[in-house]
């Protein structure tokens, strides 16, 4: 197929829509009916608006709407009538509100909306649209009517049910409402935020039990939630649901003139095929015969160059390693099993490096990578076992949605019936649990010859497809939280019985992944019709159906941007075996059989011996695929790819960050989907997938490009469900892309008004964090209140301005604030009686005034290395650990700090003083997501635990007391009752990721103080933006500039009302559970007016103590009902989240935040359930 022929590709970008449109047959703006373009000059100004609108796409998911509508009203100059470019102008615009001018600029979002719903009223996504705007500006009544055309267009997506729903309610037609709701979960029982909904109406009913079983679901959710959280409006776009994406370049204004009929390249392979490994003969594990071998490909020992895994080697049927040379050739390496079947590759430790899962006779093994390609048994438990079984099928897939590989494996007995399979969940330290029976495939029917793993319904959680090879495949379908479906294949348009293999690509480029299945002697095309539905290509049934085999794998073999296939052992007339590549022949239907179309094509004269392993690979790395195919009884070749192609681009993805070595999705990026767009090219691959049974696509990804030089707009979806976009990518090179690192939790941060500019003071509020996960279904414990000292002000009697922002992915619940004037002797210091406290709970609120610092005399960390010099003094150059622990954000490896104090600490201690130890330093969080993994690993966050050396040993005195909570912060311990005379040295032992800047000693001075409290004279909310990190010396931890903003960045924001906007000084004057809610990029001024106040006492001077009463609540996938602004926090809860009959209270200060201030709706009530009451509501 050629380049020009791909320009009449019409459809909708990214599986946001199924539509195939018509080609306007009009010129671009600016040329007159009569004239005549040339072809050129045609192709020339297509592909720049391709080009432009590629790149806007990709800058609308980097949150750069500005720039993105830049893009797009380039396009609409040249091509004023193309659909796509108006709707996504209008996305884009729709996310400008807080630019310059943002009112007018959403209002013509609206007006592009309308104009696309009137071109195409069966534009889906123009309706939708439609509703959110009208429901964000509060017009209920027209969002209604929008979200009823959108529901009569697909009333089968869930987000559609859930937006009609809300707009009934806000029209108060709850039965109408309630309808909806429960149509929204039963199409997606793991639809969070349509579970709260219809709790919440439940409850209102009266229906207690029913609304406790959606609140239990509800609660399990949480825990373990993919992707919390909805994109706001104001911010991004995105995650209300599939239509609310940008379309792709549909409906195209293109000339006829373009389309010809030249051909791509016809691949051609070189006929001097190079002879591998000789494989063993078919044999028999017990009664069942073995008639294939297996091959996977991945990069073994980290040179760049594709190795490869070959299973059934030699007449001991061995899984044996071969590395890939930059010639081409391969160099035989060590074997790793006998008695083998197939293997499994991918990165189970997540170490940077590819281990090896083995499935043969009578065992499964996992082989552990060593960095070099040298491999040896896994050196933990519960990876390798042995038995009376077959395992026939091996994978690796994250069942569990921790950032780790799982292992499966099928198991049959030795007559050849199925028992049930394995599931080894990894728990990252080494050891693996059996629990196919808690994951819902402890039966023998899910003991599969072929699997799958892939999302396959669109809504960014992983399922699988399992094929057993009797009866029809059954599909695991997720919805999460360890919830899950089971579907027959039958139910889901499958019904092919008798299964061999399978493979999976989107073969008509409609953003969803088809099926290739093999059975019973013939291959079949199955179409994905989105909702868990399949339909069979009837008409590539009847092309090539009966070309059969059990080895099939789907990529673009002629790089010109469709998936075609090869089959490595189809079925001649005569009985003998052939491998065949069937080209696509998008956008036109069908595939061009090579083998038919041309009699010189090199495998029309190659034969194979029964069922054939083979795989398509760009073994020589220069961007064509190669065929490998290794049937048994003789050698393994394979034919390098030599003939003239199109432009590629190659993937290796990387699950830990690149930039700090911490998980979040598995190394390996087994689940991973990825879609490139360029000009008219579009393709979407998955990594990890199967080619038939016992063989594995390569976990490099491979894509071809045409004509194109550069990809314009690539998009990632990791396992983790978190979403990446890339621009201006080069074509013809092996790229490698990681995680982008993104530090979505923290706390709110303060800025004071120095007398020069607004100095960071530290973040805070972390103590108030509610629905932190310390490990599964336990749950810190908030304490809201908390002291911050401010830095030294010049105000000369003026007000003393406090800035808060909330920089990150949270949302605020802000009550009560005050300043502290503390009246102190010269040559004293006050701190706060205040740290992150974890066993140490009974601290009073005081302020502490000390005299003399007792400075340790010697000081060294756990490896003996003097560290003294490092905690003298607050200069940024920190005491932390020897070794972090890379696996999870927020650890370390054990790590202890031995403090020596002199004499002077009797004389102290007999003085009666009371004595505190003081520290400052930073600590790097975990995440709830974190602590789960880890307790899975069997690991706790261990807070610091203090220790003193006395009678010649080590004695506790505090376990895990606390730690300073954030950044630039103090921690004070008392010690008064806990030391004794002639103790001296000090130990403190964490495997937090805890640094220390300052530590020293101190004993109060009793009564030395006067206190005078203010509270605001103005409370002020309004959006700022988000300040940009910056690191003054270039040293950890990065700080905040308040005057360097980022309007927009890529922060979720959780569904629900937040504070409106402008003065709310009544809600921060009492603590009264009257919130000031905020969300990300805004900002709470509060003033003070300290003129009031009288001089300090004569050899006096003062300081400056900002008291805070806060909640805060992250969108880790962990966090408890973290996705949503309510449950609304409040001071006499016992835990959070609260159960009945717990509730929120009604007192007039609450009813009064909410009917006059919290009324400002933020997020698209989508991914995250919509659980504040509606002003109609009310």
């Amino acid at each position: 197929m050629s380049w020009q022929m791909s320009l009449s590709r019409i459809y909708v970008a990214f599986g946001c829509c199924t539509m195939v449109a018509n080609l306007f047959l009009m010129a671009p703006r600016g040329w007159a009916q009569a004239t005549s373009p040339s072809p050129q000059q045609t192709t020339d100004i297509v592909y720049r608006a391709l080009a432009a609108f590629n790149k806007g796409c990709a800058l609308l998911e980097q949150y750069e709407y500005s720039a993105a509508s830049k893009q797009f009203e380039a396009v609409l100059k040249e091509f004023p009538q193309w659909t796509a470019a108006k709707f996504n102008l209008g996305l884009a615009y729709l996310n400008m509100m807080e630019d310059a001018g943002g009112k007018e600029i959403i209002n013509q979002a609206e007006r592009l909306f309308q104009e696309v719903a009137r071109e195409n009223p069966q534009l889906i996504h123009a309706w939708y649209c439609l509703g959110l705007y009208y429901e964000h500006v509060g017009q209920r009544e027209k969002a209604l009517e929008a979200f009823q055309k959108a529901y009569q267009l697909d009333p089968q997506d869930p987000h559609i049910c859930l937006k009609l729903a809300e707009a009934y309610l806000a029209m108060q037609q709850n039965e109408k409402a309630i309808e909806l709701l429960e149509r929204a979960v039963n199409l997606d029982p793991g639809f969070v935020s349509a579970i709260y909904r219809l709790a919440l109406q439940y409850q209102r009913l009266g229906k207690r039990d029913a609304a406790s079983k959606l609140f239990e679901r509800f609660r399990a959710l949480n825990q373990a939630e993919v992707a919390g959280g909805s994109f706001t409006v104001r911010k991004i776009y995105g995650s209300a649901g599939k239509y609310y994406y940008a379309l792709g370049p549909d409906m195209l204004p293109i000339v006829r003139q373009l389309d010809t009929d030249a051909h791509a390249a016809t691949p051609v392979f070189d006929p001097e095929s190079r002879e591998l490994v000789k494989m063993g003969p078919p044999w028999r594990a017990g009664q069942i015969s073995i008639e294939i071998g297996g091959v996977a490909v991945a990069d073994l020992n980290k040179d760049g160059i594709l190795d490869l895994v070959l299973s059934g080697v030699t007449n001991d049927h061995a899984t044996q390693v071969l590395f890939g040379e930059k010639n081409g050739h391969f160099q035989p390496g060590e074997i790793l099993a006998t008695q083998a079947i197939c293997a499994a590759v991918g990165d189970v430790d997540n170490d940077g490096d590819v281990d090896i899962w083995i499935g043969g006779a009578g065992f499964v093994r996992l082989m552990e990578n060593d960095g070099t390609g040298h491999f040896k048994p896994f050196s933990g438990t519960g990876a390798s076992m042995t038995g009376d079984f077959t395992a026939l099928h091996v994978r690796l897939l994250d069942i569990d949605s921790d950032g780790d590989l799982d292992l499966y494996a099928s198991r049959f007995n030795s007559n050849g019936e199925a028992l049930a399979p394995l599931l080894l969940i990894n728990n990252r330290d080494g050891t693996f649990e059996e629990k196919a029976a808690a994951w819902g495939l402890g039966t023998p029917q899910f003991s599969a010859v072929a699997t799958s793993w892939l999302d396959i319904d669109n809504d960014r959680d992983l399922d699988l497809i399992l094929a057993s090879g009797k009866g029809s495949p059954v599909i695991w379908l997720n919805d999460r939280a360890g919830a899950f479906r089971i579907v027959k294949g039958s139910d889901a348009g499958l019904d092919v019985p008798g299964v061999s293999g399978l493979t999976t690509g989107d073969v008509n480029c409609d953003g969803r992944p088809d099926l290739v299945v093999l059975s019973s002697g013939r291959v079949r095309l199955f179409l994905n019709q989105g909702a868990c539905r399949f339909r069979e290509d009837e008409a590539f049934a009847r092309q090539v159906g009966k070309l059969g085999g059990t080895i099939a794998q789907l990529a673009d073999i002629d790089n010109d941007g469709d998936a075609d296939l090869f089959i490595a052992d189809t079925y001649l007339p005569n009985g003998a075996r052939q491998p065949v590549i069937l080209l696509n022949s998008w956008p036109k239907p069908g595939f061009v059989n090579l083998c038919q179309e041309d009699p010189r094509f090199l495998f029309c004269g190659v034969r194979n011996q029964g069922n054939t392993a083979g795989v398509l690979a760009d073994f020589d790395g220069d961007g064509g695929l190669d065929v490998l195919i290794a049937p048994l009884s003789t050698s393994s070749v394979w034919f390098r790819n030599c003939g003239s192609r199109g432009n590629w681009l190659s993937l290796d993805l990387a699950g830990t960050r690149y930039t700090d070595q911490k998980s979040r999705s598995n190394e390996s990026a087994i689940g991973a989907r990825v879609e490139v767009r360029s000009g008219q090219i579009f393709q979407q691959w998955d990594v990890g997938q199967i080619a038939g049974s016992t063989c594995w696509a390569p976990l490099r990804l491979h894509f071809g490009l045409g004509h194109q030089q550069e990809v314009e707009w690539l998009r990632i979806i990791w396992p983790d469900a978190v979403l990446q976009s890339e621009v201006s990518i080069k074509a013809n090179q092996v790229a490698s892309i990681g995680e982008v690192p993104r530090k979505t939790s923290s706390c709110p941060h303060l800025f004071v008004w120095n007398g020069d500019r607004f100095e960071f003071v530290s973040d805070f509020g972390g103590k108030g964090g509610l629905g932190y996960l310390i490990r599964p279904g336990v749950y810190a414990q908030p304490y809201p209140v908390e002291f911050v000292p401010l830095p030294r002000i010049k105000h000369n009697n003026d007000p003393i301005v406090c800035k808060i922002i909330e920089p990150l992915e949270e949302v605020v619940y802000f009550d009560h604030a005050s300043l502290i004037a503390v009246d102190h002797p010269a040559g004293t210091f006050v701190l706060p009686n205040e740290m992150m406290p974890v066993s140490v709970t009974d601290i009073p609120e005081e302020i502490l005034c000390f005299g003399e610092e007792l400075d340790p005399i010697a000081a060294t960390n756990d490896r003996g290395k003097d560290v003294l010099a490092l905690l003298k003094r607050i200069d940024r150059d920190f005491v932390g650990p020897t070794e972090q622990d890379k696996r999870f954000v927020g650890y370390a490896k054990e790590h202890s700090l031995v403090l020596q104090f002199p004499d002077t600490l009797d004389r102290w201690l007999e003085s009666g003083r009371r004595i505190f130890f003081i520290g400052h330093g930073w600590v790097e969080y975990s995440y709830s997501q974190t602590n789960f993994a880890a307790a899975q690993a069997g690991l706790t966050l261990r807070a610091p635990t203090f220790e003193v050396f006395r009678d010649g040993k080590w004695i506790e005195l505090i376990r895990e007391a606390g730690y300073p909570a954030g950044v630039n912060h103090w921690m004070t311990l008392e010690l008064t009752r806990l030391l004794q005379k002639g103790d001296r040295r000090l130990r403190i032992k964490t495997n937090m990721d805890l640094y220390w800047d300052r530590i020293f000693l101190a004993a109060t001075i009793d009564g030395a103080i006067q206190q005078s409290e203010i509270h605001p004279r103005l409370a002020n909310l309004t959006y700022r933006g988000f300040p940009r990190e910056c690191s003054p010396d270039g040293k950890q931890p990065t700080l905040l500039d308040y005057e360097s903003i980022d309007l927009t960045l890529p922060w979720k924001s959780m569904p629900g009302f937040y504070t409106r906007f402008g003065d709310v000084t009544e809600l921060v004057m009492k603590r009264d559970d009257a919130f000031v809610i905020m969300g990300p990029g805004e900002e709470l001024t509060l003033q003070f007016d300290v003129g009031q106040l009288p001089e300090p006492p004569a050899g006096y001077v003062r300081s400056w103590i900002l008291k805070t009463d806060s909640f805060c609540k992250d969108m880790d996938i962990h966090t408890a009902a973290g996705d949503q602004v309510e449950p609304l926090p409040f001071h006499t809860m016992r835990s959070y989240p609260y159960s009945l009959p717990e509730k929120f209270p009604e007192t007039p200060a609450t009813i009064r935040a909410r009917t006059i201030y919290n009324i400002r709706w933020m997020g698209s009530r989508n991914n995250g359930p919509s659980n504040s009451i509606s002003k109609s509501e009310r």
